[in-house]
């Protein structure tokens, strides 16, 4: 097994030191993305390669994980890495595993053309198609902890391919990204097979995100007629999107899946990130936390995560419910998220820990901001927070305490709130 690796590594050179002793330099350290793996086809007679990279603590969650396929992914496995960790951190998918599957034989030549594999109408698709379902999903689906969702990214001929299997095979994927397909004949697509999947699979949903730029004319015309062969007979429970990729922004065929896989691999984990209400009123027309709490179970059944709160649901959730007012759904959040392991913005905290103490929990505020104190001890407005905490509980030298070390932080930081921190003690005194 051949570690892929992006290795950063900064040399200083010449420097020279007083007592003619060289400076040391910094060691480079190596950036480990993915592994690569040589499987030995039955269905191709030949090595292939794909390559894999597992989530971030894959090695200790004991979870399993939804799987995303990047086709030429000896051009775009890095990519499909880096996409899938990007929206996993901002909550908009679960985290996934990235298999790269390289194009040509794993020594690097290219053996028979695989765009013969690729084009939809082809009949050496289904060989390829048999490869990726027997030796590809295999090897990986033994040897990894894989949830029964996949995803797929095709760009140019194996975006076309991806289109063989949604038509005549639409249980091999839940979600497909076509970049820029080519081979393309839209009169030869239809959808039934898919449509009998959906209606016997209560529940289940197929995710195509497709697009283009008019500068392709060699297939512009036939997936502009695939969109509107969508509008008129895609079936429920088939979620689709076309992209109609600006023509000035295009270089070559080549960027649409640049472009296309991150929106793309949105819209197929679209039901993975919490619902957003623009108002709390909307929030509670809709069902409210019993509602979310919902959701959340059904997410958790699906992707194998936890149905309680985490820190990326959190911010918008608080930030909502102290806009309405709503201490239960404030505190429901609260209770499942560890702020402090979270490293939220410390302003954010500071509102957190005032927004208890609105509601006359004393106890809970009073917590809130004595770590706030203990991991920002620089912070004025903690020890103040604190301070007001500590004189609703009627803890007055606590509170004594609070305030002189407000006053001395302000003191040294200049804080125009500086009288007002003595006033507030001289009264308390």
């Amino acid at each position: 097994m051949i570690k892929l690796m992006m290795v950063a590594l900064l040399t200083l050179m010449g420097l020279g030191v007083a007592n003619a002793q060289a400076a040391a330099s910094p060691v480079g350290q190596d950036i480990y993305i993915g592994s690569r793996y040589v499987l030995q086809s039955e269905v191709l007679t030949e090595a292939r390669e794909i390559t894999v990279s597992l989530p971030e603590g894959y090695e200790t969650s004991g979870k399993a994980y939804p799987v995303v396929y990047v086709f030429h992914g000896q051009f775009y496995f890095q990519y499909g890495v880096a996409y899938t960790r990007l929206l996993a951190r901002r909550g908009l998918m679960p985290q996934a595993i990235v298999v790269g599957v390289s194009l040509g034989q794993a020594d690097g030549t290219s053996g028979r053309n695989d765009n013969q594999y690729m084009g939809h109408g082809a009949p050496e698709t289904d060989i390829f198609l048999d490869f990726i379902e027997k030796d590809v999903f295999g090897f990986v689906e033994s040897e990894f902890r894989t949830l029964a969702h996949r995803s797929i990214v095709g760009w140019h001929y194996s975006a076309s391919l991806s289109l063989r299997a949604l038509v005549y095979r639409p249980a091999m994927f839940d979600g497909y990204v076509a970049a820029s397909p080519f081979p393309l004949q839209s009169d030869q697509i239809d959808f039934t097979a898919a449509k009998a999947l959906l209606a016997a699979t209560p529940g289940k949903t197929l995710s195509f995100y497709f697009g283009i730029n008019p500068r392709e004319r060699f297939s512009y015309d036939e997936v502009r007629k695939l969109e509107t062969k969508l509008k008129e007979t895609a079936p429920e429970g088939f979620n689709w999107f076309y992209n109609d990729l600006p023509a000035e922004e295009a270089e070559a065929n080549t960027d649409s899946v640049y472009r296309l896989m991150h929106p793309g691999l949105r819209m197929i984990f679209a039901d993975f990130s919490l619902p957003v209400f623009p108002t709390y009123e909307d929030f509670k027309e809709k069902g409210g936390l019993p509602s979310l709490k919902t959701f959340m179970a059904h997410r958790a059944e699906k992707y194998g995560v936890s149905p309680k709160f985490d820190a990326g649901d959190a911010f918008g959730v608080l930030r909502m419910a102290m806009a309405g007012n709503d201490f239960p759904l404030f505190d429901a959040v609260l209770t499942d998220v560890d702020m402090r392991a979270a490293h939220f913005n410390v302003s954010w905290n500071l509102r957190y820990a005032a927004f208890y103490l609105k509601h006359q929990k004393t106890a809970q505020s009073i917590a809130f901001y004595q770590w706030i104190v203990t991991d920002y001890p620089q912070s004025v407005s903690a020890q103040l927070g604190l301070a007001e905490a500590f004189v609703s509980a009627d803890q007055k030298a606590k509170a004594a305490a609070a305030y002189t070390a407000a006053i001395s932080l302000a003191e040294a930081q200049n804080d125009q709130r500086l009288e007002d921190l003595r006033k507030s003690l001289a009264a308390l005194q």
